[in-house]
């Protein structure tokens, strides 16, 4: 089976190039001695690198690939987002994540954009719902209120019957 060509980050600067080739090097030893690096000037060490991977077996250059590439992105975005935004791991009920999934999915935005509108706004959307459900327990209780004089008038009815 012939590999096909992957699509590799492509490092910007001397520092990206470094840490690609750090990533793959720590993840995968063995390829540092295969592609023998270490006769290698410095600045092609990152091309040669990635030469070898891609004469190797397809699941495993996949599989290299996939990670890199998962791993880079993490890495470009933690140096743009650098200051402006903090990660968070939290652990939610199954039926809150699932609310949350269906407030992203209705206002077309991510679940983490919920989470920023109800901080940033003071909690205005969560100020909000608090109140609708304030109203529907108040509906509920005249709904109950009218429930139970309905069934007075007829308990009452009912004896009226019997005397």
């Amino acid at each position: 089976m012939e590999n096909k060509k992957i699509n590799w980050p492509k490092p910007k600067n001397e520092e990206d190039a470094k840490w690609i080739y750090q990533y793959i090097i720590e993840r995968h030893p063995i390829l540092e001695s295969i592609a023998f690096l270490k006769q290698t000037p410095t600045t092609d060490r990152l091309q040669v690198l990635l030469n070898t991977i891609h004469n190797q077996d397809v699941v495993l250059q996949e599989n290299i690939h996939h990670k890199l590439s998962n791993a880079w992105n993490s890495r470009k975005r933690r140096i743009r987002n650098r200051g402006k935004i903090k990660s968070l791991t939290v652990e939610l009920d199954a039926e809150a994540h699932k609310k949350l999934m269906l407030m992203a999915k209705e206002h077309n935005v991510t679940i983490a954009q919920v989470i920023n509108d109800f901080a940033l706004r003071d909690g205005e959307l969560l100020k909000q719902a608090i109140e609708l459900l304030k109203q529907a327990i108040d509906e509920k209780k005249e709904a109950t209120r009218e429930l139970r004089e309905e069934k007075k008038a007829l308990e009452r009815g009912l004896v009226k019957r019997h005397c």
